[in-house]
């Protein structure tokens, strides 16, 4: 038994990782994808990148009408603060204190 405000997620690894989110998005869970757990978009196919495997799951979450986390509700809802999240090399990432991103 899990309280109101537990938040449930899920890793599909290798494989398993399409069949797992799938799983979880109907149960109002949570899930990760990327290369770092699975390098196959299909049998016999790699993926070309993390966007491929993250647009596969957007397409799933719609069709199960499921919504997706934008970046700011992902970080609130994994209790992070923007110094938490490191700067991308393209300069994207948290503003510097007391001033807007140039």
């Amino acid at each position: 038994m899990t309280s109101g405000d537990a938040t449930r997620s899920v890793i599909g690894i290798g494989r398993a990782q399409p069949q797992t989110a799938m799983m979880a998005m109907p149960m109002g869970g949570h899930m990760r994808v990327g290369l770092e757990d699975s390098i196959s978009f299909r049998r016999g196919a790699l993926a070309t990148g993390n966007a491929q495997l993250v647009a596969r799951v957007v397409r799933l979450a719609a069709e199960l009408g499921r919504p997706v986390a934008t970046p700011a509700e992902a970080r609130r809802l994994l209790g992070l603060a923007w110094s938490e999240v490191r700067p991308r090399r393209n300069g994207s990432g948290p503003p510097p204190a007391g001033g807007k991103a140039v």
